[in-house]
Parts: structure tokens; sequence; C-alpha cells
């Protein structure tokens, strides 16, 4: 998770908005092929698109695809953006192997998507990064939080434990079950570090 958290931060600083036109090009190029890491995808507000690529049209290859439709792109590290008057699309190079270049595929979405409620107070002008993925059973929304007081952490500790029906620790996490609006609720903490940060997953099932 960490890892992938990485590479959303990254392609989100290289690129705003990922509009589809760009993207959908790069998918339909000849030896690329793409496949979705997140569902209905969601970054601090935004619904962004998120796929793995392996690519048997290698750098060379794909630079000169992007020449023939008068694509701009610049190479950075191992972050490739292409894009044209209107719109951009954001590579994660992770691995070129014999010819083969494969990473990840940064696109925005014109989809509209909503987050899961946060069925108790936070404070959130304290989020700094908000996610929201989901699969076939599960919806869920991680959200980091920076800069808490001890004060505030102790404080929204005890109101999610007065609105749990159930509480459980595994490795890392506190887990609550909350009951909110007749809809169940998992909500995951970690504990508060010396920075004044941790995490909050809400889970919610299909």
């Amino acid at each position: 998770m960490k890892n992938i958290l990485v590479i959303v931060l990254t392609s989100l600083a290289l690129s705003n908005m990922a509009f589809a036109h760009v993207c959908t090009y790069v998918k339909q190029i000849k030896g690329f092929n793409s496949a979705p890491l997140f569902n209905k995808a969601i970054i601090n507000g935004k619904p962004i698109d998120y796929l793995v690529f392996k690519s048997s049209c290698n750098l060379a290859c794909l630079f000169n695809n992007f020449k023939q439709q008068q694509f701009q792109y610049g190479l950075s590290v191992n972050n490739l953006s292409v894009f044209d008057q209107s719109s951009v699309a954001t590579l994660t190079i992770d691995s070129i192997e014999k010819n083969i270049v494969s990473g990840y595929l940064t696109c925005s979405s014109n989809e509209k998507r909503a987050y899961l409620p946060i069925p108790v107070v936070v404070k959130q002008n304290k989020i700094i990064l908000d996610l929201q993925t989901e699969d076939n059973k599960t919806i869920s929304r991680s959200m980091t939080f920076s800069n808490y007081s001890q004060q505030e952490y102790i404080s929204l500790m005890k109101l999610l434990s007065s609105k749990s029906i159930k509480t459980t620790s595994e490795v890392g996490f506190t887990n609550y079950q909350i009951r909110s609006t007749g809809i169940n609720y998992l909500i995951k903490t970690t504990v508060l570090n010396r920075g004044g940060n941790f995490m909050l997953i809400i889970e919610r099932s299909k």
C-alpha cells in the first residue's frame, strides 16, 4: 500500500488533471496493455483512474508514436508525461526488461464519484491524503491526517469508542464497527506518531 501511495502522489504532482484524450490514445498503442489498478478511485476530491501497464512497444517506440500524434512529452527520472494543449497522461515506469516497459498509467475520469461519508467528526482541514477505492465487495476510504494534537486524537478515539458496536485490534490498527444512518461501517485507525500523523480508514460492504 505504501508503494502505491507513493506512485499516486508522484503522478498527481506531475499531472494535476490527466484528461482522457491522451490517455485514450496511449492505451490503444500496439503492444501497450493496461488494466485497472484501482476501481472508481478518488484522491483529494478528484476522480482518477490508475492502471498498471506492460508494453512491448519500448520507450523509443512510444516516443515515435507520440511524435506521430504531435504530442509533447518529457521524461524525468522514471516519470513520463505526455500531453497536448488540453490533456496529459502520466506513465510511472517501474521497470524495463528485455525492451518490455512496465509501470503505472494515471488518467483523470469524467465519471461522477462520491466519497463515503465520515460517520464521526474529524478535523477535515488536517487531511493531507484522501484516497477512496473500491472492488467488487468493499468501498474503502483511506485518510491520512497531519498535525493532530494528542488531545485531539484522544478525543477522536473516545468518540469512536462511544459509537462503536464492537471494537477489536489487529497489528497496526484498532477497528471500530459503527452503524450510522442505517449503514454499517468498519473504521480502522493507526496510532498517533510524534509528528501528529495517523491514518483513518473507512470501509463499507456493498
